[in-house]
């Protein structure tokens, strides 16, 4: 089996091994996998770009769909590994790895300057097709999501995420309690996405006052917006307020109904291809849909003064394309340093939700933004520089309380049998 194959393939493998469930366990150096038939596979995950030593990677196959739902660990120092979960079809068993491998370092760093006491982890339910399902098919798929995670002992709490839904979360939270973004109805905080573009638009806000001046920062400048979804709707919404021109590429067409319903040709103008929207001349490119859009192919093209959008991310290579934008002149926000509302919204509802305790922190991102770029231009450095140490730092820092738990939490899932055969980690 290789990696370049359809994660189909991999489900197929799967199922003609009778391995139903399992895992990668980082322990010693080496990446041990639950099942001596996925030792190749360990190895390979160890040699992608994206494996930095993550603490753990957890899947079920879910036979009736032909689906696989997988939790990736990075790194649970500061508390149990959160996440939301994103439902998507991926073209390549290394595509869905390194996905989920990229979203899991990038939540632990968001948690860590986010101040929050969790590690960061990624959920994936991958099906061959995500588009237009039903509610009842739905239903089965979170259901199974909600039982996987409590079989994971909270190891990784999830939340939302891409194509997951209000009702989606409510179908896990009924099979689980390692969730948050649970509906209100249920004490929960609902859909986080207002709050994560609340963030976002903080941060561009900062931005565009460290360039251009404290007064009406963003009044006549032209924003370059990718994705006009959840989030990237409401930033444009704040864009369009702040006095801004925005010209937006979005695939959905019941979304390009509503922005010509809200909005003048003169506010907003929506353009037919990413390409064009990424080579047009502006002020500010905010990316909000995909990741890995700033790299080798489309950095060269870009002719704006700042990036800063909600997608996670952007970079394809974290340490490559920041300096590339910073050679190129333009000022880069780090996404999980600005997209960070969202999982602050959600995390500790646990405890209670407070509206008060998250309008705070909008704006402290921005305070915060404006603190990272100037260190950043005093250095001489990009702030994706900046913003990675102090994440680094920050995930140093063990619970206050349970300390570094996470593995103590895995032991305690292998020792009831997930993942069968291998029933101890001791001697590995």
């Amino acid at each position: 089996m290789k990696t370049s194959q359809n994660p189909s393939e991999l489900i197929q493998f799967l199922n003609q091994h009778n391995i139903t469930e399992g895992y990668f366990i980082f322990r010693k150096g080496k990446l041990i996998p639950s099942h001596p038939e996925l030792s190749e596979f360990a190895e390979a995950i160890t040699k992608m770009d994206d494996f930095l030593n993550h603490e753990g990677i957890f899947f079920e196959v879910y036979k009736e769909q032909n689906a696989l739902l997988t939790a990736f660990v990075h790194n649970t120092v500061r508390g149990q590994a959160a996440g939301g979960v994103r439902l998507q079809s991926y073209d390549s068993i290394d595509a869905l790895f390194s996905d989920g491998l990229r979203l899991a370092k990038g939540m632990a760093d968001k948690n860590a300057v986010a101040r929050l006491w969790w590690g960061g982890g990624k959920g994936v339910i991958y099906r061959d097709n995500v588009f237009g399902l039903d509610d009842e098919t739905r239903y089965h798929i979170y259901k199974s999501y909600g039982l996987f995670m409590s079989k994971l002992n909270g190891v990784y709490v999830t939340a939302e995420d891409m194509n997951t839904r209000p009702k989606d979360m409510a179908v896990l939270f009924s099979q689980t309690r390692h969730t948050t973004c649970v509906p209100v109805t249920y004490g929960g905080s609902a859909n986080p996405s207002i709050y994560t573009a609340k963030g976002v638009f903080g941060g561009l806000k900062a931005a565009a006052e460290f360039k251009y001046g404290k007064e009406h920062p963003l009044k006549d400048k032209i924003i370059l917006l990718q994705g006009a979804g959840n989030v990237g709707y409401h930033v444009m919404e704040q864009s369009v307020d702040a006095g801004a021109k925005v010209f937006v590429f979005e695939l959905n067409a019941a979304t390009h109904k509503r922005i010509r319903k809200q909005f003048s040709e003169d506010q907003v103008s929506l353009v037919d291809s990413n390409e064009k929207l990424m080579a047009m001349k502006g002020h500010i490119f905010s990316p909000n849909a995909i990741g890995a859009i700033l790299n080798d192919e489309s950095i060269p093209n870009l002719q704006v003064d700042i990036i800063a959008g909600g997608a996670n991310n952007q970079l394809l290579d974290s340490k490559k394309h920041s300096a590339a934008l910073q050679a190129k002149g333009i000022c880069y926000l780090p996404d999980f340093f600005i997209n960070r509302l969202g999982i602050i919204n959600c995390a500790n509802e646990q405890y209670g939700y407070v509206k008060s305790d998250i309008d705070k922190e909008v704006e402290l991102v921005y305070t915060d933004s404006l603190d990272l770029l100037k260190k950043a231009a005093d250095k001489n450095v990009s702030p994706q520089k900046i913003a990675a140490e102090i994440a680094t730092e920050k995930m140093k820092q063990a619970h206050p309380i349970w300390g570094h738990r996470g593995p103590k939490l895995v032991d305690e899932i292998v020792k009831k049998g997930f993942g069968k055969p291998n029933l101890s980690l001791e001697n590995a």
